[in-house]
């Protein structure tokens, strides 16, 4: 009960061959119990009895599982809807999970373990359909079970990680967000060019993945993009068709040396962030036609050739106005790039 108070943690009692009324009231076997532990106690003792009495009747009151028979005892694993695992120590003892520990847990939703101690064993499965958010930091296994539905998927956050590959049976259409951040070992995700309705894709520190899928275009829904430190990454894909919903495009401290001129299929980009890009030599003509762009970070780029900024000076976008066509002048915010022309 202590949990509950200190830290705001729900606590659901299972009630195994008694009553909760019994455990509330202290009868039965509880009353003959404390009885027991009272004779000849002493004052300190005596205390420590009235806190379990106190504890008793909170847990009494709470809704839980009353179970009669042990046949019934997987009742309890089977109504869980959520699961949250915090870090409690920074010297946290390993805490292994098996396959076994989640096998009857059919109706969970939520998956959160945010305690890297937690390590799971190589046979680990994952059974449930109706998962919705399965936030797991430094997953130890190199892919996702091979038995996992991401029917009902909506985000996959699996900052730090060990994974190497993402699933590549059948993709969820519900996924909007993957956060595979600092995930170290990941060297292949072209499985995300299938998830069509994703909008927020975060590959950030990712140090081994070199590249992104060549049907990257396929993501029409894609609205942030962040590939931040991935350091082997020393190319961005051609974009064969229209991504006019993507909005943020961060490829700080990759390794690219140019960017395609198909960047103009682009064209509702407004923040570009090329900063720390060491090997990046020149920037295509196309990047002066994105007229939503708003911020275009260069910093450290020591490679890259003058920049004109004249022409992103003349960058117009029409709209309409009363029935008329007029020019209407987006502002631009450019950070300590190279030498403008």
């Amino acid at each position: 009960m202590d949990c509950e108070k200190e830290k705001g943690q729900k606590v659901f009692p299972i009630f195994y061959h008694v009553e909760p009324s019994e455990v509330r009231n202290q009868t039965g076997v509880y009353e003959e119990a404390f009885k027991n532990h009272e004779r000849d106690a002493y004052e300190e003792k005596k205390k420590k009895i009235e806190e379990w009495k106190t504890a008793l009747r909170k847990g009494g009151k709470l809704s839980g599982f009353p179970l009669q028979d042990r046949s019934e005892s997987n009742m309890g694993t089977k109504k869980i809807e959520g699961i949250l695992l915090n870090q409690t120590t920074a010297t946290a003892k390993p805490i292994g999970l098996t396959a076994e520990a989640f096998r009857k847990m059919n109706q969970l939703r939520l998956l959160i373990v945010k305690n890297r101690a937690v390590k799971l064993s190589q046979d680990f499965e994952l059974p449930c359909h109706d998962l919705t958010y399965f936030c797991w930091y430094g997953y130890n296994l190199e892919s996702m079970p091979s038995n996992f539905h991401g029917d009902n998927l909506v985000e996959l956050d699996l900052q730090f990680s060990k994974i190497k590959y993402l699933w590549t049976g059948n993709v969820t259409r519900k996924l909007k967000v993957v956060n595979l951040s600092f995930s170290r070992h990941l060297v292949d995700i072209s499985s995300i060019s299938s998830m069509q309705y994703l909008e927020i894709l975060i590959l950030k520190g990712c140090t081994s993945l070199r590249s992104l899928p060549r049907n990257l275009h396929q993501l029409e829904y894609l609205r942030t993009l962040s590939c931040a430190g991935c350091s082997r990454m020393n190319s961005f894909p051609e974009i064969k068709d229209d991504m006019g919903r993507l909005r943020e495009l961060n490829l700080s401290g990759t390794g690219i040396t140019i960017l395609p001129s198909s960047i103009m299929h682009l064209h509702g980009i407004e923040n570009l962030d090329l900063s720390y890009c060491m090997y990046l030599e020149s920037l295509p003509c196309s990047i002066y036609s994105l007229s939503f762009l708003k911020t275009l970070l260069l910093n450290e780029c020591p490679n890259l050739e003058h920049i004109k900024y004249s022409k992103f000076e003349q960058r117009v976008m029409f709209e309409s106005n009363s029935g008329r066509i007029v020019p209407r002048i987006r502002p631009l915010r450019i950070e300590q790039g190279p030498e403008f022309v």
